[in-house]
Protein backbone atom coordinates (compact mmCIF):
# COMPACT_ATOMS: atom_id res chain seq x y z
CA UNK A 1 0.00 0.00 0.00
CA UNK A 2 1.72 3.26 -0.97
CA UNK A 3 1.55 6.30 1.30
CA UNK A 4 1.07 9.62 -0.18
CA UNK A 5 2.13 12.97 1.79
CA UNK A 6 1.55 16.45 0.34
CA UNK A 7 3.18 18.35 2.44
CA UNK A 8 1.53 21.57 1.83
CA UNK A 9 3.36 23.37 4.10
CA UNK A 10 0.38 25.60 4.84
CA UNK A 11 0.85 24.12 8.47
CA UNK A 12 -0.17 27.69 10.52
CA UNK A 13 2.00 28.60 12.74
CA UNK A 14 1.80 31.90 14.52
CA UNK A 15 3.67 33.24 16.91
CA UNK A 16 5.04 36.67 17.22
CA UNK A 17 7.96 37.60 18.97
CA UNK A 18 10.24 40.67 17.72
CA UNK A 19 12.57 40.24 16.04
CA UNK A 20 16.06 39.74 18.28
CA UNK A 21 13.87 36.69 19.95
CA UNK A 22 13.09 34.48 17.15
CA UNK A 23 15.72 31.88 18.01
CA UNK A 24 19.03 31.48 16.11
CA UNK A 25 19.09 28.92 13.03
CA UNK A 26 21.97 26.87 14.00
CA UNK A 27 21.15 23.31 12.89
CA UNK A 28 23.59 20.46 14.41
CA UNK A 29 24.37 16.64 14.05
CA UNK A 30 21.50 14.80 15.85
CA UNK A 31 20.07 11.29 15.82
CA UNK A 32 16.08 10.31 16.45
CA UNK A 33 15.85 7.12 18.18
CA UNK A 34 12.58 5.79 17.01
CA UNK A 35 10.37 3.07 18.81
CA UNK A 36 10.00 0.08 15.96
CA UNK A 37 6.90 -0.46 17.61
CA UNK A 38 5.80 2.99 17.91
CA UNK A 39 1.61 2.48 16.17
CA UNK A 40 2.01 3.47 12.64
CA UNK A 41 5.74 3.17 11.89
CA UNK A 42 6.69 1.93 8.77
CA UNK A 43 10.11 -0.07 7.57
CA UNK A 44 12.97 1.78 6.76
CA UNK A 45 15.83 0.71 5.16
CA UNK A 46 17.88 3.90 5.41
CA UNK A 47 17.17 3.53 9.35
CA UNK A 48 19.44 1.36 12.04
CA UNK A 49 17.21 -0.66 13.36
CA UNK A 50 18.85 -2.24 16.98
CA UNK A 51 17.22 -3.27 19.92
CA UNK A 52 13.67 -2.37 18.34
CA UNK A 53 14.44 1.26 18.13
CA UNK A 54 14.45 3.06 14.33
CA UNK A 55 17.86 5.48 14.73
CA UNK A 56 18.53 8.23 11.95
CA UNK A 57 21.30 10.19 11.72
CA UNK A 58 20.08 13.36 10.49
CA UNK A 59 21.16 17.31 11.00
CA UNK A 60 18.65 19.51 12.45
CA UNK A 61 17.74 21.63 15.62
CA UNK A 62 15.01 20.32 17.33
CA UNK A 63 13.75 23.06 21.08
CA UNK A 64 14.31 21.43 24.28
CA UNK A 65 11.40 23.57 25.17
CA UNK A 66 9.28 24.01 21.91
CA UNK A 67 9.19 28.09 20.78
CA UNK A 68 5.80 29.70 21.60
CA UNK A 69 5.03 31.49 17.83
CA UNK A 70 3.31 35.35 18.82
CA UNK A 71 2.17 36.69 15.37
CA UNK A 72 2.77 40.11 15.13
CA UNK A 73 1.99 42.87 12.20
CA UNK A 74 6.02 43.96 12.35
CA UNK A 75 8.16 43.00 9.49
CA UNK A 76 10.53 40.04 10.18
CA UNK A 77 14.11 40.78 10.17
CA UNK A 78 16.48 38.16 8.33
CA UNK A 79 15.76 34.71 7.17
CA UNK A 80 15.75 31.43 8.10
CA UNK A 81 13.37 29.02 8.67
CA UNK A 82 12.30 29.58 11.80
CA UNK A 83 11.54 33.42 10.33
CA UNK A 84 10.06 31.89 7.46
CA UNK A 85 7.29 29.89 9.62
CA UNK A 86 6.79 32.88 11.97
CA UNK A 87 5.77 35.18 8.85
CA UNK A 88 3.34 32.63 7.76
CA UNK A 89 2.02 32.01 11.20
CA UNK A 90 1.55 36.32 10.64
CA UNK A 91 -0.62 35.61 7.24
CA UNK A 92 -2.86 33.27 8.01
CA UNK A 93 -3.45 35.43 11.48
CA UNK A 94 -5.14 37.78 9.24
CA UNK A 95 -6.06 35.51 6.55
CA UNK A 96 -3.57 37.56 4.13
CA UNK A 97 -3.87 34.99 1.04
CA UNK A 98 -1.21 37.39 -0.81
CA UNK A 99 1.33 37.40 1.95
CA UNK A 100 1.05 33.22 1.84
CA UNK A 101 1.39 32.90 -1.41
CA UNK A 102 4.05 35.03 -1.65
CA UNK A 103 5.82 33.13 0.90
CA UNK A 104 6.58 30.04 -1.67
CA UNK A 105 8.73 29.62 -4.55
CA UNK A 106 8.14 29.81 -7.73
CA UNK A 107 7.24 26.33 -8.22
CA UNK A 108 4.79 26.06 -5.41
CA UNK A 109 2.58 28.79 -5.71
CA UNK A 110 -0.25 27.47 -8.71
CA UNK A 111 -1.02 25.02 -6.40
CA UNK A 112 -1.29 26.85 -3.18
CA UNK A 113 -2.94 29.75 -5.50
CA UNK A 114 -5.81 27.26 -5.98
CA UNK A 115 -5.55 25.95 -2.37
CA UNK A 116 -6.78 29.58 -1.22
CA UNK A 117 -8.90 30.13 -4.33
CA UNK A 118 -11.15 26.88 -4.19
CA UNK A 119 -14.86 26.22 -2.53
CA UNK A 120 -12.87 25.20 0.60
CA UNK A 121 -10.63 28.16 0.95
CA UNK A 122 -12.72 29.97 3.77
CA UNK A 123 -13.13 26.96 5.96
CA UNK A 124 -8.88 26.04 5.41
CA UNK A 125 -8.64 29.82 6.30
CA UNK A 126 -10.64 29.32 9.41
CA UNK A 127 -8.71 26.41 10.32
CA UNK A 128 -5.67 28.16 10.22
CA UNK A 129 -6.27 30.94 11.98
CA UNK A 130 -7.43 28.49 15.04
CA UNK A 131 -4.47 26.62 14.98
CA UNK A 132 -2.49 29.83 14.86
CA UNK A 133 -4.55 31.14 18.49
CA UNK A 134 -4.12 27.22 20.06
CA UNK A 135 -0.87 27.81 21.18
CA UNK A 136 1.26 26.95 18.48
CA UNK A 137 4.54 26.25 19.20
CA UNK A 138 7.76 25.25 17.36
CA UNK A 139 9.11 22.02 18.33
CA UNK A 140 12.19 21.54 15.58
CA UNK A 141 13.09 21.05 12.22
CA UNK A 142 16.07 18.99 10.13
CA UNK A 143 17.55 18.96 7.19
CA UNK A 144 15.43 16.66 4.46
CA UNK A 145 15.63 16.52 1.12
CA UNK A 146 17.75 18.92 -0.16
CA UNK A 147 15.79 21.17 1.97
CA UNK A 148 14.63 22.11 5.55
CA UNK A 149 11.13 20.21 6.91
CA UNK A 150 10.20 22.38 9.83
CA UNK A 151 7.65 20.91 12.94
CA UNK A 152 5.27 22.64 14.76
CA UNK A 153 2.37 21.20 17.14
CA UNK A 154 -0.35 23.10 18.57
CA UNK A 155 -3.22 22.13 21.46
CA UNK A 156 -5.90 21.73 19.03
CA UNK A 157 -5.09 20.47 15.51
CA UNK A 158 -1.73 18.55 17.14
CA UNK A 159 1.26 18.24 14.66
CA UNK A 160 1.73 20.46 11.67
CA UNK A 161 4.62 19.96 9.19
CA UNK A 162 5.98 22.53 6.94
CA UNK A 163 8.71 22.27 3.51
CA UNK A 164 11.07 24.72 2.85
CA UNK A 165 14.33 25.56 0.09
CA UNK A 166 16.66 27.68 0.07
CA UNK A 167 17.10 29.93 -3.18
CA UNK A 168 18.91 32.92 -4.00
CA UNK A 169 16.21 34.97 -2.03
CA UNK A 170 16.51 32.92 1.27
CA UNK A 171 14.23 30.25 2.46
CA UNK A 172 10.29 29.80 0.64
CA UNK A 173 8.04 27.48 1.68
CA UNK A 174 7.39 24.29 -1.24
CA UNK A 175 4.90 21.53 -2.00
CA UNK A 176 6.97 18.17 -1.16
CA UNK A 177 5.08 15.35 -2.78
CA UNK A 178 6.82 12.70 -0.50
CA UNK A 179 6.61 9.04 -0.78
CA UNK A 180 9.23 7.49 1.78
CA UNK A 181 9.07 6.21 4.81
CA UNK A 182 11.35 8.43 5.97
CA UNK A 183 9.04 11.56 6.32
CA UNK A 184 6.40 9.42 7.58
CA UNK A 185 8.65 8.09 10.40
CA UNK A 186 9.86 11.14 11.41
CA UNK A 187 6.33 13.22 11.39
CA UNK A 188 5.07 10.19 14.10
CA UNK A 189 8.35 10.92 16.13
CA UNK A 190 7.48 14.66 16.74
CA UNK A 191 3.64 14.13 16.71
CA UNK A 192 4.26 11.31 19.44
CA UNK A 193 7.98 12.42 20.94
CA UNK A 194 8.17 9.46 22.53
CA UNK A 195 10.17 8.68 25.64
CA UNK A 196 11.52 5.99 27.75
CA UNK A 197 9.10 3.76 29.60
CA UNK A 198 8.39 3.96 33.32
CA UNK A 199 8.17 1.00 35.23
CA UNK A 200 5.22 1.37 37.66
CA UNK A 201 5.70 0.35 40.74
CA UNK A 202 2.67 1.56 43.03
CA UNK A 203 0.44 -1.08 41.60
CA UNK A 204 -2.69 -2.48 43.72
CA UNK A 205 -3.55 -5.51 42.63
CA UNK A 206 -4.79 -9.05 43.86
CA UNK A 207 -2.10 -11.78 44.55
CA UNK A 208 -4.13 -14.64 42.83
CA UNK A 209 -7.61 -14.57 41.11
CA UNK A 210 -10.24 -17.25 38.92
CA UNK A 211 -9.08 -17.64 35.65
CA UNK A 212 -12.81 -16.91 34.99
CA UNK A 213 -13.02 -13.63 37.05
CA UNK A 214 -12.13 -9.94 36.40
CA UNK A 215 -9.53 -8.51 38.32
CA UNK A 216 -9.40 -4.46 39.41
CA UNK A 217 -5.40 -2.24 39.01
CA UNK A 218 -5.38 0.63 40.68
CA UNK A 219 -1.95 2.53 39.56
CA UNK A 220 -0.29 5.76 41.17
CA UNK A 221 1.70 7.00 37.92
CA UNK A 222 4.97 9.61 38.38
CA UNK A 223 3.53 11.80 35.98
CA UNK A 224 -0.03 12.27 34.49
CA UNK A 225 -1.48 12.19 31.37
CA UNK A 226 0.55 8.71 30.59
CA UNK A 227 -0.64 5.39 28.69
CA UNK A 228 -0.46 2.09 31.24
CA UNK A 229 0.64 -1.43 29.41
CA UNK A 230 0.49 -4.75 31.16
CA UNK A 231 2.20 -7.44 29.37
CA UNK A 232 4.40 -10.56 29.16
CA UNK A 233 5.49 -13.22 26.61
CA UNK A 234 7.98 -12.22 23.99
CA UNK A 235 9.04 -9.27 21.77
CA UNK A 236 6.81 -8.55 19.03
CA UNK A 237 3.92 -9.75 21.02
CA UNK A 238 0.65 -7.61 21.67
CA UNK A 239 0.59 -5.84 24.66
CA UNK A 240 -2.12 -7.27 27.13
CA UNK A 241 -4.17 -4.43 27.85
CA UNK A 242 -3.70 -0.47 27.42
CA UNK A 243 -5.54 2.26 29.25
CA UNK A 244 -4.52 5.96 29.13
CA UNK A 245 -4.94 8.10 32.28
CA UNK A 246 -7.53 9.83 32.24
CA UNK A 247 -8.51 7.80 28.81
CA UNK A 248 -12.31 6.47 28.81
CA UNK A 249 -10.95 3.13 30.00
CA UNK A 250 -10.08 4.81 33.42
CA UNK A 251 -12.38 4.06 36.08
CA UNK A 252 -10.64 7.38 38.74
CA UNK A 253 -10.72 10.37 36.82
CA UNK A 254 -7.67 12.11 39.27
CA UNK A 255 -4.36 12.45 37.31
CA UNK A 256 -2.13 10.29 37.78
CA UNK A 257 -4.20 7.71 39.15
CA UNK A 258 -5.32 4.66 36.66
CA UNK A 259 -7.95 2.30 37.89
CA UNK A 260 -9.05 -0.12 35.44
CA UNK A 261 -10.10 -3.90 35.04
CA UNK A 262 -9.08 -6.43 33.02
CA UNK A 263 -10.45 -10.10 32.67
CA UNK A 264 -7.78 -12.76 34.09
CA UNK A 265 -8.56 -14.83 30.62
CA UNK A 266 -5.37 -12.81 29.75
CA UNK A 267 -3.65 -15.17 31.06
CA UNK A 268 -4.16 -18.43 28.67
CA UNK A 269 -3.85 -21.36 31.57
CA UNK A 270 -4.35 -21.62 35.52
CA UNK A 271 -0.46 -21.21 37.03
CA UNK A 272 2.15 -18.00 38.57
CA UNK A 273 2.63 -15.94 36.09
CA UNK A 274 5.63 -13.14 35.84
CA UNK A 275 4.26 -9.93 33.78
CA UNK A 276 5.14 -6.09 34.13
CA UNK A 277 3.69 -2.82 34.15
CA UNK A 278 5.10 -0.04 32.49
CA UNK A 279 3.93 3.53 31.68
CA UNK A 280 3.84 5.74 28.43
CA UNK A 281 3.64 8.69 26.63
CA UNK A 282 2.53 7.44 23.50
CA UNK A 283 -0.05 4.57 23.18
CA UNK A 284 2.18 1.76 22.62
CA UNK A 285 1.06 -1.72 21.08
CA UNK A 286 3.60 -4.37 20.70
CA UNK A 287 6.22 -5.63 23.12
CA UNK A 288 9.73 -4.51 22.90
CA UNK A 289 12.46 -6.84 24.29
CA UNK A 290 13.56 -3.78 26.35
CA UNK A 291 10.22 -3.74 27.79
CA UNK A 292 11.45 -6.28 30.58
CA UNK A 293 12.66 -4.31 33.22
CA UNK A 294 12.81 -5.77 36.60
CA UNK A 295 11.26 -2.63 38.50
CA UNK A 296 8.12 -3.31 36.20
CA UNK A 297 7.71 -7.31 37.16
CA UNK A 298 4.75 -8.44 39.17
CA UNK A 299 3.59 -11.93 40.18
CA UNK A 300 0.05 -13.00 40.53
CA UNK A 301 -1.40 -16.58 40.57
CA UNK A 302 -3.68 -17.73 38.22
CA UNK A 303 -6.26 -20.45 39.36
Amino acid sequence: MKYRFLWLCFILFVNPISAQDVPGFNPQSLTLSIPAFLPGIMDDTTALLHNDTLSYVLRGQIFNLPYKIVTTKRKRIGNSPWTVLLELADAYGRKDKKKIIDLYDEGSRDKITQLLSGSESGTFLQYASDAVHSNLKIVGGIEYQSGFMVYSKDDKYGLHVNFMLKGVDGYKLAVLDDQSPTGWNLGLYFKNNPGQLIPVKNVLLPDSISIENTMTVVIILPEASRWVAIYFGKAGEPIKALVEDNGPNDLDKQKKVVRFRVPASIFPTPGTYNFYISSFNYPVQRISANFFLPDARHVIKVF
